[in-house]
């Protein structure tokens, strides 16, 4: 038996986990996914954060996460339950977020119950916002593991370098197709507009470039659209008026998921102008729901099959960018990447099962 263990899987998220799991049941492996309350599959045992859920729960600030500290806590304790009645032979923790002191300990005894071989899925490898105090737990959690999976030569560069992470036990697959139409479909439309940046306003999102460059740019292509989407990091500086005045809708707050879906739908392309990061699921939900895409040429995104080169400018640098949208507005198609999508999603399925079947049958 194979155990997946991932807590940020509410949502349009559970399409990640839904994708591999597939791959996976379609090869006869049995399985249990310990996943979110708002898992929008029927399956898993739903132990996450019913009320602890960012986008679900009735809670805010530290009320919600007090909640969501008891439940991952409640939830940790019944899989090692689980785990001495089952015997799983594989199990993959899916770490993302903060790396808390208590999970170090949690990935221990489950081992130590289960003596099931141990995968980390390492969603970033390095935490937002680069190198901080909660790198010590990061470094113990990735050490527990008997296998590190990533998704990008990037991710594996980074556990090498950083991390000092034995090159053998890192193991590699593409990052699934998150494909929205799995969901119901939403009824929500929104006025078409030429370019759209979505999700949370971080800084190494690259939200700051976006708004120096863009007032600049409407002056050169001054029909050119823009809406913005997402909640706000604290410190970050909006300038609505000016913003307004440059063809520029913002909605500030979270995004639902049905939101999310109507957002990109209503875009010709999605900004991804991001300054660091090692693994990113937007690329997939745009380009399955019929966008285009212009990202930064971090190695995430260079070495993603789905981007191309003409889909990239140089990081951090205002001009590329600027020149860059100022090619794609041009554009008067939307481009058909179904036969890449297709050609990636096989590559998927076959690494899937190469790599679990390496480590299933050792």
């Amino acid at each position: 038996m194979i155990y997946h263990i991932y807590w940020g899987t509410s949502g349009n998220s559970g399409l990640y986990l839904d994708a591999i799991y597939k791959v996976l049941d379609s090869k006869g492996y049995k399985q249990r996914a310990f996943v979110n309350y708002y898992y929008p599959f029927d399956y898993g045992d739903k132990l996450f954060f019913k009320r602890g859920d960012v986008a679900f729960s009735k809670y805010k600030g530290k009320t919600r996460k007090i909640f969501q500290l008891i439940e991952v806590l409640k939830g940790y304790f019944l899989i090692l339950i689980y785990s001495i009645k089952d015997k799983p032979q594989l199990i993959n923790y899916s770490h993302a977020g903060h790396s808390f002191f208590f999970i170090p300990l949690f990935l221990k005894l489950l081992k130590k119950t289960s003596k099931a071989k141990l995968i980390i899925t390492c969603h970033d490898v390095m935490p937002h916002g680069g190198i901080s105090s909660e790198m010590k737990y990061r470094k113990k959690i990735f050490n527990i593991g008997d296998y590190l999976l990533v998704h990008n030569d990037n991710s594996r560069k980074e556990l090498i370098e950083v991390f000092n992470e034995d090159e053998s036990k890192i193991v590699e697959h593409l990052f699934p197709i998150m494909d929205l139409s799995k969901l119901p479909s939403t009824s929500k439309k929104y006025s078409s507009v030429d370019f759209l940046f979505i999700g949370q306003m971080r800084q190494e999102k690259g939200i700051q470039l976006l708004l120096d460059v863009w007032p600049e740019f409407h002056k050169i292509e001054p029909k050119a659209t823009l809406r913005i989407c997402g909640k706000p990091q604290p410190g970050l500086d909006i300038e609505k008026m000016k913003l307004l005045a440059s063809n520029t809708e913002i909605n500030l707050g979270f995004v639902t998921d049905e939101d999310y879906l109507a957002y990109v739908e209503s875009a010709r392309y999605v900004l991804l102008p991001y300054l660091m990061g090692s693994n990113s699921g937007v690329i997939s939900t745009v380009l399955s729901s019929g966008a285009d895409v212009i990202t930064s040429d971090l190695p995430m995104f260079f070495e993603n099959p789905l981007v191309n080169d003409e889909d990239m400018f140089i990081c951090g640098n205002k001009e590329s960018f600027l020149s860059k949208m100022r090619e794609k507005f041009k554009v008067n198609e939307r481009s058909t990447k179904k036969d890449k999508l297709k050609l990636y999603n096989d590559q998927f399925i076959q690494e899937v099962g190469s790599v679990y079947a390496l480590i299933y049958n050792k």
